[in-house]
């Protein structure tokens, strides 16, 4: 834990020193903050549109009676107003896509629901998404392409069979059940997404934030209080007799108390709001870090277990395991962790060897996850739910 807290405060120092800030607790956190938007950016994905695709059953649908106790003690399912296969393939992208950025990026406390990307991974996250982005677009040209005259008639023929079952469950007389037969139709119908609703509503794309610091609000304030106390100069100097400039002058220095009154409480307190928010957040800087080199933890101690049950040996899926370690690393080491990328070098040069020395990769792996410990821990201290799991968990809940 020493080395990592080392480590850190190296990198902090190192900032802090061609900044000019005081390593104090709210200026190493408003540090963080320059440090990680020099080093990448913060990405959240927008899906928009899937939800279209279903909506609530009603009970007459169902061929449920008003009467029957299955009204109190069940729920009503969902429809599908697109065909299944539609359903499931963009919600498919939709799962590939937000997998695809997870595994580029990490989740820090403060920035959700953004993630924070490094620098080092944009590329190979653009051209996964990219290719996805396409994928989409394929599928949603697809859909269009039929829309109008091949799956919406063919879902008003299946809504119309669901009709008909209903009226036969719920013993519906002949002379009724066409108009509640057209009636089912009809609402089935309107609540089916129209062809400029997919054109305009079905996205997949990403946005990124732009984060505000403290510094920059102190910086606005002032050039605003510059811009007006050059503007009353010019005023004055517009003024050619002297009881005008007098009486201007009263005037004007009123209204610059006033001003200088309001900047200053207004200063004061977005100040104190930002210290707020940033004594409340962790430092992004550290869980970046700690999520690196957790990660490093658990693929070191797998590499082991591999290792112990094959006697010590070095077989194929660990090595194969140990180079991902090491590709892994150098993609996403944004903040340059010399100490761990030393080990791992020396881990990588055993397993290039001629003749590969099992002992001599087991040691390194040994000595990387003896420095990556205290790491796992903290992680799994800091562990949060995630959005993406949280709009899972919402999902399954409407399933069932």
């Amino acid at each position: 834990m020493e080395k990592t807290e080392t480590t850190l405060e190296r990198i902090r120092k190192e900032h802090a020193e061609r900044l000019g800030i005081s390593p104090e607790r709210v200026s190493l956190v408003r540090l963080d903050l320059d440090i990680l938007l020099e080093l990448g950016i913060l990405v959240d994905l927008d899906v928009r549109g899937i939800s279209r695709f279903t909506s609530r059953a009603t009970w007459e649908e169902l061929g449920v009676p008003a009467s029957a106790v299955r009204r109190a003690r069940f729920t009503r399912g969902v429809k599908a107003l697109v065909p299944k296969e539609y359903i499931a393939a963009f919600r498919s992208i939709e799962v590939r896509a937000r997998r695809w950025l997870d595994s580029l990026s990490f989740d820090v406390m403060g920035f959700r629901p953004y993630r924070f990307l490094p620098y080092t991974a944009y590329r190979k996250w653009r051209e996964g998404h990219e290719k996805l982005v396409r994928e989409w677009k394929s599928l949603k040209a697809g859909l269009l392409w039929g829309y109008r005259f091949q799956i919406v008639p063919a879902l008003e023929e299946d809504f119309q069979e669901v009709a008909l079952e209903a009226a036969a469950a719920l013993g519906i007389e002949a002379k009724e059940k066409e108009e509640f037969v057209a009636g089912i139709v009809q609402r089935a119908k309107a609540a089916m997404p129209t062809f400029q609703d997919l054109v305009d509503g079905l996205v997949l794309e990403y946005s990124t934030a732009a984060l505000i610091t403290p510094s920059a609000v102190e910086r606005d304030l002032a050039e605003v209080e510059e811009i007006r106390r050059e503007r009353r100069l010019a005023e004055e100097r517009a003024q050619l007799e002297e009881a005008r400039i007098r009486a201007q002058r009263e005037r004007i220095d009123a209204e610059v108390r006033e001003r200088k009154r309001l900047l200053a409480e207004m200063r004061q307190a977005e100040l104190e709001h930002y210290r707020q928010q940033l004594q409340k957040m962790a430092a992004p800087i550290a869980e970046v870090f700690h999520q690196l080199r957790a990660q490093m933890y658990q693929d070191a101690q797998a590499v082991l277990a591999t290792m112990e049950r094959n006697e010590g040996r070095l077989i194929g899926p660990a090595v194969r395991r140990a180079r991902s370690m090491v590709e892994t690393f150098r993609l996403l080491n944004a903040l340059n962790d010399t100490e761990l990328e030393a080990l791992l070098s020396r881990m990588e040069a055993h397993l290039d060897a001629p003749q590969r020395n099992a002992g001599a990769v087991e040691d390194a792996l040994r000595r990387i996850a003896a420095v990556t410990h205290g790491s796992a821990k903290e992680v799994e201290r800091m562990v949060r739910p995630s959005r993406w799991a949280a709009i899972r968990l919402e999902e399954l809940e409407e399933r069932r």
